[in-house]
């Protein structure tokens, strides 16, 4: 045997070393553990806290793990404020996540954005500690194109959540949730 004169696969090995991304197979167990947690914000505000940088970074390296992974960053507000304010405060709290993620590598065309205002709260707005819980960004993946399970094994996502959800816990053993799903091409 003589050995392979195809060093291609170099250079894709020394960017995803450098980027801190595990093995493929690895990849997919990081993924199907991964859980959300939302980024929170000081009344009127939409600076990120240091102590939140980690969880994004976790954040940005599943993205760039998957090469069919995209972002949802959606943007919320507690109730203080009018429903205008409140709208660009919101999208202001999604744009400085998206900012973080950009000068952090994720390329933007990897990332949606939506805000919601205060027209989706998690928690009551009557209580000081409600509003504290829905002055927040939240997050979800979007699938768009073909996931692979193994060598063998891909599937094509649908627009079927509940497809999806049977796909993946015949292949991955436990159903995916909190995920967003488009068509691809």
């Amino acid at each position: 045997l003589r050995p392979s004169k195809n060093k291609n696969w170099i250079s894709p090995l020394m960017r995803d070393y450098h980027n801190g991304l595990s093995a493929p197979m690895k990849r997919i167990e990081e993924l199907k553990n991964f859980s959300f947690e939302p980024i929170y914000f000081d009344y009127d505000k939409f600076n990120i806290k240091e102590e939140y940088h980690s969880q994004l970074n976790e954040i940005k390296k599943i993205i760039l793990s998957h090469s069919d992974l995209r972002i949802l960053v959606i943007g919320h507000t507690d109730s203080d404020g009018s429903n205008a304010y409140n709208d660009v405060l919101s999208k202001k709290r999604a744009e400085s996540i998206i900012k973080f993620f950009t000068t952090k590598g994720l390329r933007r065309d990897r990332i949606v954005i939506d805000f919601k205002g205060e027209t989706d709260p998690v928690d009551s707005n009557a209580t000081a500690e409600g509003k504290s819980k829905n002055r927040r960004v939240d997050f979800k993946f979007i699938y768009t194109k073909v996931l692979s399970f193994s060598s063998n094994n891909a599937i094509l996502v649908s627009a079927s959540d509940s497809f999806f959800r049977s796909m993946s816990t015949m292949f991955l053993g436990a159903e995916l949730t909190k995920r967003s799903f488009e068509s691809f091409f």
